[in-house]
């Protein structure tokens, strides 16, 4: 391996081979590739001597293992000596749980098995559509798991309650999505429970989360160079019981049942007043017009149970607007 290894840096011209040798070349174990990774593309920063636990859930088996952040340039983690767990409990194991769920549903329904099609095949198609969408996306911890619709074209409405066919649909609901997550995510549970427990048998009790957490986006906006425009920008604060995707106008229906709780406006007419921005020139050829772009940062503060918001411009600089609105009915009552 150390010599394949040479061979890459060499060809790739990273790192430094110096007399045919890598020069302080350290070979990390897989788990400790996958928490360099991990730490290296999460949000929350973590620094020398922290410790934490890694699940490594795969296609066949989740691996777990509490690591210490050792070195942080270049990152190195060391075990702490709680005993590595693993089970096999992998994502392939929903795939095969959706099967035997489907055919029991589909027991039966053999005037489907026309043009050499079989109950078995039909089943294989929609394991596609499961493994590249509805897995990746359903939330089954959600307070309102929605509604799968599969398409099976031919399939005949049936209301009995084991079946629960539309023509061409079979539906699955909550507690089909249930029967299919929930025994795996239990082991999961066990694997994750045992490394927390382990850690604090040896003293690795952790941190107290703080309770002041900030989340940061960069929005701008466009605006006609017309005299008179103002830079009066909106950002709309919605809720919903289901996870939602950002950057949709209000009435898509990415947005169906959300609602805007709060509205978060900023006057920016200042920078053309203060000449603070030029505005833009379109291209010669394109269909554009004479226009400004306002862009600044902004932050949302979650204290407690109260978010409050603030508008800096530029990123990082003066706070230009602020408000604050109560998240507490997201919480499980009795939260403090």
């Amino acid at each position: 391996m150390q010599k394949n290894m040479e061979r890459a840096m060499r060809e790739s011209g990273l790192g430094r081979v110096e007399n045919d040798s890598v020069d302080n070349l350290f070979i990390v174990s897989e788990p400790e590739a996958a928490a360099a990774f991990m730490l290296a593309s999460g949000t929350t920063p973590m620094i020398t001597g922290e410790t934490f636990v890694l699940i490594d859930a795969g296609g066949g088996t989740v691996d777990t293992i509490t690591y210490t952040i050792g070195e942080s340039c270049p990152l190195k983690v060391k075990a702490e000596g709680v005993e590595a767990g693993g089970d096999l409990c992998g994502s392939s194991y929903l795939n095969e749980a959706l099967r035997e769920h489907l055919s029991a549903r589909l027991r039966g329904e053999d005037y489907l098995e026309v043009n050499r099609s079989t109950i078995e095949g039909i089943i294989d198609k929609l394991l596609v559509r499961f493994e590249n969408d509805v897995k990746r996306n359903v939330d089954v911890a959600a307070d309102n798991v929605p509604t799968v619709w599969i398409d099976i074209p031919g399939l005949r409405a049936n209301k009995n309650p084991d079946k629960r066919f539309l023509n061409n649909r079979l539906k699955m609901g909550c507690a089909d999505l249930k029967k299919i997550f929930d025994p795996l995510l239990e082991r999961v549970a066990v694997l994750m429970k045992a490394q927390l427990d382990g850690a604090k048998e040896k003293g690795l009790t952790g941190d107290e989360i703080p309770t002041d957490k900030d989340y940061r986006l960069q929005v701008f906006y466009i605006f006609d160079a017309r005299e008179g425009t103002r830079f009066e920008c909106k950002e709309y604060l919605c809720v919903s019981d289901n996870k939602m995707k950002s950057h949709y106008r209000k009435n898509h229906k990415e947005n169906k049942g959300a609602t805007v709780v709060g509205i978060i406006e900023t006057d920016m007419t200042f920078l053309k007043e203060q000449n603070l921005i030029q505005s833009v020139e379109p291209e010669e050829g394109v269909r554009a017009k004479r226009h400004y772009k306002v862009e600044y940062e902004l932050v949302m503060i979650v204290n407690d149970r109260n978010m409050r918001w603030e508008a800096r411009y530029p990123a990082g600089g003066e706070v230009q607007g602020r408000g604050q609105i109560s998240i507490a009915a997201a919480f499980v009552p009795g939260t403090k």
